[in-house]
């Protein structure tokens, strides 16, 4: 039956990748939903979209790109290609080309996505940490010689490390060097921290 200011729209080619079921309710999945929002919908509401999927945490770009490449001719595929700029969903909320390539590292290997750039609930303290998975509580801080060689950087870097470990987070600091040279061993020991946490939340 049809309703006031709903559009029914039908399609014939979803695999069985692109469907989900939400409360027991059948839906389509999180990329196939923002294929369709790309193909009918302005800009702005897809950019919204991509926005709110991502701080959901529910933003598999693994499978946004498979899809794009499955169904590169759906009338959707290429603005919501450019909507997320799938090399670089993010990235202008990050402030330093070495936080841009950690970033990139994260989403092609499938990390969940992380916070930039995020504000800490610290008590008594105003703290920005690079990259945060609140509900994990793992803080990665990706360091640059230029603006961590310093006396005072040192210092102020493991002070910060105290706080986060004495209000139960999990800090982990990264090189230029160690994304350049052992990308795998930084993602698995982000990626051992964030499986940890979840084990321990589950009583693991």
């Amino acid at each position: 039956m049809a309703r006031a200011g709903i559009s029914v729209h039908r399609s014939a080619c979803l695999e069985p990748e692109d469907r989900a079921e939400v409360d027991g309710i059948a839906c389509t999945s999180v990329p196939a939903t923002l294929l369709g929002v790309a193909a009918t919908a302005p800009r702005n509401v897809l950019d919204s979209a991509c926005h709110r999927a991502e701080m959901e945490r529910v933003l598999d770009m693994r499978a946004v790109e498979e899809l794009l490449e499955r169904r590169a001719s759906h009338p959707g595929a290429a603005r919501l290609r450019t909507a997320l700029e799938v090399d670089g969903l993010g990235l202008d909320r990050t402030k330093s080309s070495l936080e841009r390539r950690f970033l990139l590292l994260a989403r092609r290997t499938g990390l969940p996505a992380p916070e930039v750039n995020a504000w800490m609930p610290i008590p008594g303290e105003e703290m920005q940490c690079d990259f945060v998975w609140h509900r994990e509580r793992v803080v990665v801080e990706v360091d640059a010689w230029e603006t961590h060689a310093t006396r005072r950087a040192f210092r102020n870097d493991r002070r910060r490390d105290r706080l986060l470990r004495a209000y139960g987070w999990d800090p982990v600091r990264v090189t230029g060097h160690d994304i350049e040279s052992d990308p795998d061993g930084v993602i698995d020991e982000v990626q051992i921290l964030l499986e940890r946490a979840r084990s321990m939340a589950m009583g693991g």
